[in-house]
């Protein structure tokens, strides 16, 4: 078996360098043996040499549902780590592999795609930067990025998407008069739908910042009449001003608008609660 490892890793928390390796195992009643080889052009193990050995690390075998092939697969998967089984039988064999540095590897990555033919939508910056965001790392070339996506020359293409991104960056690196005024940008953009903004007033709520809210609710009350879900955010828009009155004769709309079962559930109890005269969230 070939283990090939395209970057370096650690395997058990031991360091191996990224290439090309045989892979062997001596089995044990307690721990199995595993052994990075350096020869990994070898048939089988007739020609093993502890002399190439690149890494031998010990691990625990466990019970597993029975498998008839001899079978490896990766399981608990995370971003930055697997754990690489080994299943025979009801026998599995676990090897952890970690990515030391995974962040600057997706980094790398994504520099390298913005420098060919993707470097041409406005979409892949707008997505390099959101990574960045996401994962909190980067920031001030994430800010580039989503600048480039914005206004870059013949590239750049201003979206409610891309003005909300730009947004973010520019708070993320401590611009918060600009980033304000460009998410307003973004909610008055023609590509805002009335989902966006729906769902943006929905973010605000969530970070408590109940006037913001009810302000892209009422928005999106006065671009989009009448569609939903905008009675449902003017349901959430009127509750949180404390007008329940009214509250609850925009959350009856929605609950006649509801597009399938589980929104109809979910108004129902809104209504319910906003008619025995209680806020909703």
């Amino acid at each position: 078996t070939v283990f090939r490892a395209s970057h370096d890793v650690k395997v058990e928390g031991q360091p191996l360098a990224a290439g090309s390796y045989g892979l062997f195992m001596v089995p044990g009643p307690e721990e199995f043996t595993i052994i990075f080889s350096k020869n990994s052009t070898s048939w089988g193990h007739y020609y093993y040499s502890s002399k190439e050995d690149a890494l031998r690390v010990k691990v625990k075998p466990r019970r597993a549902p029975y498998t008839h092939w001899l079978t490896y697969d990766f399981v608990e998967r995370k971003p930055s780590e697997a754990t690489v089984v080994l299943r025979w039988d009801e026998l599995e064999v676990p090897i952890r592999v970690e990515v030391p540095d995974v962040d600057g590897l997706y980094l790398a990555r994504i520099r390298e795609e913005l420098r060919n033919r993707n470097g041409f939508d406005a979409q892949a910056w707008d997505e390099a930067a959101e990574f960045c965001l996401e994962r909190k790392v980067n920031l001030p070339e994430a800010l580039k990025w989503a600048e480039f996506a914005v206004s870059a020359p013949f590239t750049g293409k201003p979206t409610f998407k891309s003005l909300s991104t730009l947004s973010a960056a520019q708070a993320a690196n401590g611009m918060a008069d600009a980033a304000k005024a460009t998410m307003q940008k973004a909610l008055e953009h023609p590509t805002a739908t009335v989902i966006d903004l729906h769902m943006y007033g929905r973010q605000l709520q969530a970070q408590k910042r109940t006037d913001e809210a009810v302000a892209v609710f009422l928005l999106n009350a006065k671009r989009y009449p009448g569609v939903w879900p905008v009675n449902v955010g003017l349901a959430r828009a009127y509750s949180a001003q404390g007008k329940l009155k009214e509250a609850l004769a925009a959350a009856k709309k929605a609950l006649a608008q509801a597009p399938d079962d589980g929104n109809r559930k979910s108004l129902t109890a809104i209504v319910e609660k906003l008619g025995a005269g209680k806020p909703i969230d």
